[in-house]
């Protein structure tokens, strides 16, 4: 029973490490705070113009436009919340802009 406990820790931690390695790959870094539950995450951020379609595109990762991400580790820099913050934000810079 515990060589079947120290085969599965050792399992899981390759498959947090390579998906970690894949993240990166895309700009995508994330470091677990607490135990694969909750992350810090930095990823590119969206084209505006891309927020609208059902595929939004990440910018380069070399523009330095980067969204700074404290939560889940299972977050998707594509996904329906990302796509709302990100609309939120950029209507909120508009409206600063416009003052």
């Amino acid at each position: 029973m515990k060589n079947t406990k120290i085969l599965f820790a050792a399992l899981l931690l390759a498959g947090v490490t390579a998906s970690g390695a894949a993240l990166a790959q895309d700009g995508v870094t994330q470091d677990a705070l607490t135990a694969g539950a909750y992350c810090h995450s930095e990823f590119p951020a969206m084209h505006a113009g891309s927020l609208g379609d059902e595929q939004p595109a990440l910018k380069n990762a070399d523009t330095g436009d980067r969204v700074d991400f404290y939560g889940p580790c299972d977050v998707n820099p594509t996904g329906a919340d990302q796509i709302q913050q990100q609309r939120l934000d950029d209507q909120f810079r508009k409206q600063i802009e416009n003052e």
